[in-house]
């Protein structure tokens, strides 16, 4: 019987919105949040202070609230409105202000709650960016850029449920029961009594099933982050893949790894909903255990109706906000969980950097040790580089001459062997100050994007006509203004050289190339090579890592690439401008299977089993109040416990449901994509960035947004068409009044969300999109960067525009907070309006 008495006040905006499906895929802990956060200390602390004084508001006005509406309903069930009506029409008015101020408090708590989450993922994602930029390009290369992307963009992304859900509900949690507790104790202590007996049985069914989750929650995470980096790198090989026709059937292989995420997600899903599934239960036969008590005493002319409605009004509010933490605490722990791999790669430590200013002079190396892939690569290496030579690294593949140069730019510290620069240690070195002396050409290159005159970024103080110059040499000319993306393998490879040419001549004297003629013909390979005699002449060091010295040979013999345009990408940097003609967006038929209509008839059935328990509980407690045989009441209560136990039973079988079809959907539309990704070319494979996203961070948008934003319009316009028709049937006008409202509030709410965000929404999805592009950029191009020291100015582009979501995500919060006064303040309007109808 607690339901029943729980949506009535719902009807009235005193009770919580029904619960929706919880965000698929999100990961589940069994401990509490708060302790997970210390980084987010001053954001918790102000938002837990905020929504204290508004829960502690919210509680005054609900006590009143349930006593006014109990004394209105005992005048109405006792036959005295219609002579009464004047009498009625204060407390109706206090029932109504009750409303509107319950209504503003929860805009006021949303927007408070959304303001420190966004605030809050700003401040974690400036903190990831920083220490893993610290940790250099060798760490982020073994983590993994497309891991550490979705942990800093759609991970953080997760910290909304914990602000705006879980920790409102806390707050909500830790005071309302003890106002709606007091208020029953002082209206009827043998409730009240039984209240105190009954409520711990709800955090220990909690704590007991939570214990039984932790341990799944790296399990499903771990699926996450297998997904997203699984997915880069067949976008990485996607021109390997076009070139052996082996690219459409990798659909297959994203097929598996979808299904693999969605087994291991849906295992955790399992149990965590069955918790809340425990605490709905339990608190329905808890309140019932109550609502009984009050009949029977009704019925034996023991207690007034007004108490007794008042008490079976407020009873419910002692459980459900606990039963609104264990909901909002599954939909949270994503977010936790992507904070507690924050705080891991937070608490790694960075090498401590050297402090000396470098000088120019011999670079020693002696029995250079890297003790990586299982062995020692390089194994031992030595050699001496003077001003004006050349000192060529030749040994086979994989013996490690990629990383003795890493090891000269500082990003791999040396396991054995000593490293100097004109007599000082390399790790005493500043490590800015001394990648400023070094002009490098990786041995596959990569760009961030822009023009081919983008080498001027690598040497800003260089003058243009250097910059041209060098462009002409090395026949890429006309290429200053063409994107890097439409560039082939062979056009990159030269704009590599060129782009450690040009710190050269800005000033660098140790010049690193590995592999630099790679791809090139033999007279691009020629003009290269002269570049670099030319630069060596010039009393310039430098260290070529080369599997042969004829590999660089001015007679082009030996070179290594067949031509200068291999098959590798012409692709443009924007979508929009791509010659393949957009997709046509999916239509919604498409994303709705049998699986998830079935999942919206369970929630349906779920909230009009509610529905039909109000009905049944109000009929028990107005006909005890008339003191019938309590024979007469048997059939009442049987129907009160099986709508109750229907009730939580269908809850969690559509949760269920409706989450596997959601991650069946968004694993057919993964596959989809990547067909389409196919049909385009391999040249789409230069742009990962926007690609990952689609693959993964688009697609698993699509999948949360399917039980979130689809479902519960579906099963709440069933409900609503026949709660409708119900009140239609018991009283025509008070039905006309709620049906007005309801579309009232249907057409307001959205409108003035969107007068109020003024399209923050569409520019939080656009600038997220851009931002999950440009950190794969950044860790994908960490190492040239941080070689060129280009990595703050990106950093700093990174941060205007985090500054720019986030503030985008406050006005949303506005425009969200102020449609769910309207709908709070329109139904509560409605219900007030029923009740004067009702006793007149």
């Amino acid at each position: 019987m607690s339901r029943p008495t729980r949506d009535t006040l719902s009807a009235t905006g005193t009770g919580a919105e029904p619960s929706t499906p919880d965000t698929p895929g999100r990961s589940r802990v069994g401990h509490g949040p708060l302790g997970a956060l210390p980084a987010l200390s001053p954001a918790a602390r102000r938002a837990l202070a905020a929504s204290g004084v508004l829960a502690l508001l919210n509680a005054a006005c609900l006590v009143a609230q349930a006593f006014l509406l109990a004394s209105v309903l005992a005048d109405v069930v006792s036959g005295g409105g219609a002579e009464r009506t004047g009498d009625l029409a204060p407390r109706l008015g206090l029932l109504l202000a009750t409303v509107v101020a319950r209504a503003v408090l929860a805009w006021a708590i949303r927007v408070v709650a959304a303001r420190a989450a966004a605030g809050a993922k700003e401040e974690l994602r400036a903190h990831v960016l920083d220490h893993a930029l610290r940790l250099g390009p060798e760490w982020i290369a073994r983590r993994g850029p497309g891991e550490l992307t979705a942990l800093t963009t759609t991970g953080l992304d997760a910290l909304d449920a914990y602000f705006t859900r879980y920790l409102p509900a806390l707050v909500t949690a830790a005071v309302v029961p003890l106002a709606a507790g007091a208020a029953v104790l002082v209206a009827d202590w043998p409730s009240a009594l039984l209240i105190a007996i009954t409520l711990p049985l709800l955090p220990l069914f909690g704590a007991l099933i939570g214990s039984y989750t932790r341990d799944r929650v790296a399990a499903a995470s771990d699926s996450v982050a297998r997904l997203s980096a699984h997915v880069l790198e067949l976008v990485r090989a996607l021109p390997v893949l076009a070139a052996f026709r082996r690219a459409d059937a990798q659909a297959d292989t994203v097929r598996r790894v979808s299904d693999r995420h969605r087994r291991a997600t849906l295992g955790t899903l399992r149990v965590a909903f069955s918790s809340a599934f425990a605490l709905e239960l339990a608190a329905t036969l808890s309140v019932a255990l109550v609502a009984v008590v009050i009949g029977v005493r009704l019925a034996g002319g023991d207690m007034p109706l007004a108490i007794g409605l008042g008490v079976l009004l407020l009873a419910p509010e002692c459980f459900a906000p606990l039963r609104a933490v264990g909901t909002a605490f599954h939909a949270s722990t994503d977010g936790v969980e992507a904070v507690r791999r924050v705080t891991d790669v937070l608490a790694e430590p960075a090498p401590s950097d050297g402090t000396l200013p470098p000088r120019r002079g011999d670079i020693r190396v002696r029995n250079l040790r890297v003790h990586r892939r299982g062995g020692d690569a390089p194994d031992g290496e030595t050699f001496t580089a003077r001003a004006g030579q050349t000192v060529w690294l030749r040994s086979p593949s994989g013996a490690g001459k990629s990383t003795t140069l890493a090891v000269l730019l500082g990003f791999v510290r040396p396991d054995a062997g000593d490293v100097e620069v004109a007599g000082i240690p390399l790790a005493d070195l500043d490590p800015d100050a001394w990648r400023e002396c070094i002009g490098w050409a990786p041995q596959s290159p990569s760009f961030t994007g822009g023009t081919a005159a983008e080498i001027a970024l690598a040497a800003p103080a260089l003058d243009p006509a250097d910059t041209h110059d060098l462009l002409h040499r090395l026949g890429l000319d006309g290429l200053a203004d063409r994107p890097v993306a439409t560039l082939s393998v062979g056009q990159r490879r030269r704009l590599a050289v060129a782009r450690a040419l040009a710190r050269v001549r800005a000033g660098a004297w140790l010049l690193l190339l590995d592999e630099p003629t790679a791809h090139l013909d033999a007279g691009n390979a020629r003009r290269v090579q002269e570049l670099i005699d030319e630069a060596a002449r010039a009393g310039c060091t430098v260290i070529v890592a080369a599997h042969d010295r004829a590999a660089l040979s001015t007679t082009g013999t030996g070179t290594t690439g067949t031509g200068t345009d291999l098959p590798g990408a012409h692709e443009d940097t924007h979508p929009s401008e791509h010659p393949t003609a957009p997709a046509r967006p999916t239509a919604l038929r498409r994303l709705v299977d049998r699986r998830f209509l079935g999942g919206v008839a369970l929630g349906a059935g779920s909230l009009l089993a509610g529905v039909a328990l109000t009905a049944t509980s109000g009929w028990l407690i107005a006909r005890a109040s008339q003191q019938p045989p309590i024979l007469m009441l048997s059939v009442a209560v049987v129907g009160v416990r099986t709508f109750g136990l229907a009730r939580a039973a269908l809850n969690y079988a559509e949760r269920l449901v409706t989450h596997d079809a959601a991650f069946r959907i968004a694993a057919a539309l993964r596959v989809r994509l990547w067909r389409v990704l196919v049909a385009r070319g391999p040249a789409a494979a230069l742009r990962r960035g926007a690609d990952h996203r689609r693959l993964v961070g688009d697609t698993d948008t699509v999948r949360d947004l399917l039980p979130r934003v689809l479902t519960p319009p579906l099963v709440v316009g069933t409900v609503l068409i026949a709660a409708c028709t119900a009140v239609t049937l018991v009283l025509p006008a008070a039905g006309l009044v709620l049906t007005a409202a309801v579309v009232a509030a249907a057409v307001a709410a959205p409108w003035t969300a969107l007068v109020v965000e003024r399209r923050a929404t569409t520019t939080l999805a656009a600038g997220r999109r851009r931002l999950d592009e440009r950190v794969l950029a950044l860790f994908d191009t960490a190492a040239e960067l941080v070689a060129v020291g280009a990595h703050r100015r990106k950093r700093r582009a990174l941060a205007r525009l985090d500054g720019r979501l986030a503030a985008a995500a406050r006005r949303q919060a506005w425009g969200e907070g102020a449609a769910d006064a309207v709908i709070a303040a329109a139904t509560g309007a409605a219900a007030v309006a029923g009740a004067w109808l009702a006793a007149g």
